[in-house]
């Protein structure tokens, strides 16, 4: 016996009480949600594990940190984020943009022998300038 008395309806998708109808002191099967604003997520109410109670099965969605992207090269600047569950306009995922209005200049892309941080490493043309000494002797 687990405590509940026989012919009593309980949250478990079977007719308990024997009079035609399932769960229907519960609101299993009924919209839900979780979360707020864009962090809301909709499901439906299913039996508990306690058959006395309904929860909501809608998965908790997680709030994570976007960043400004002015160049459109999909980086932003660390300093310059919101966070939310859904990407707002103009701004990625990525950050570590040294550059930001720049597109060729951002961690995805190759040092160049410009004179320019080009990938935002924090070193200037490393391994991609050739010195040549031209003096003569």
């Amino acid at each position: 016996n687990d405590g509940i008395p026989d012919n009593q309806e309980i949250c478990d998708y079977i007719d308990n009480d024997n009079d035609g109808e399932t769960d229907e002191d519960f609101d299993a099967g009924d919209t839900c949600s979780i979360g707020t604003g864009d962090c809301e997520n909709f499901g439906i109410k299913i039996c508990a594990s306690d058959k006395l109670s309904t929860i909501c099965n809608a998965e908790t969605k997680i709030p994570q940190i976007f960043y400004v992207d002015n160049d459109g090269d999909d980086y932003g600047l660390d300093n310059n984020t919101t966070t939310a569950c859904v990407k707002p306009d103009k701004y990625v995922d990525k950050n570590g943009d040294c550059d930001d209005t720049n597109a060729n200049i951002n961690p995805g892309v190759q040092e160049q022998c410009n004179g320019s941080d080009n990938n935002c490493d924090g070193i200037v043309d490393e391994h991609v300038c050739v010195v040549f000494d031209i003096t003569e002797s």
